[in-house]
């Protein structure tokens, strides 16, 4: 289903994953501006296990993201045999895995974390993040974390 390299920093894995399969086509992401062009050819995912089954699951920011675009993104959690359900986070800009924990949270569940860009003229500077971890039935969030 993907292609693509990670590299690890600090609490952050920043991935380089593109997604691409029927099973994506099926998932709605045209939902969040992506084409079936844009689908064949691939669209930046993240991978984790966010609902801590032992399955991998994906995370689609939509078309166009990035800290001065905030768009709606798509969870997509899965089963072994396909897509168990989505789930929706609004105006994210990039997402990432994050290697912390929420106390919330059960221990075998991956978090996706939103990077804040500090504010001009510094862009050097760290900026704030918000921490995105599902417990079950939704998306616990806690911003100004993951610094």
């Amino acid at each position: 289903m993907t292609q693509g390299e990670s590299r690890q920093t600090q609490d952050l894995v920043v991935p380089r994953c593109y997604c691409s399969s029927d099973v994506v086509r099926d998932a709605g992401l045209k939902d969040i501006g992506w084409s079936t062009n844009d689908l064949e050819n691939g669209v930046y995912c993240v991978r984790g296990d966010f609902d801590g089954n032992g399955v991998t699951d994906y995370a689609f920011p939509g078309k166009g993201f990035g800290w001065e675009h905030r768009i709606d993104a798509k969870i997509v959690f899965f089963k072994k045999d396909g897509i168990l359900r989505t789930a929706s986070i609004e105006k994210v800009g990039s997402l990432h895995v994050w290697e912390g924990r929420l106390k919330e949270v059960p221990e075998n569940r991956d978090c996706l974390i939103q990077r804040e860009p500090p504010p001009p003229p510094n862009f050097l500077a760290g900026g704030g993040a918000t921490i995105y971890c599902f417990d079950g039935k939704r998306f616990i969030t806690q911003h100004g974390a993951g610094d």
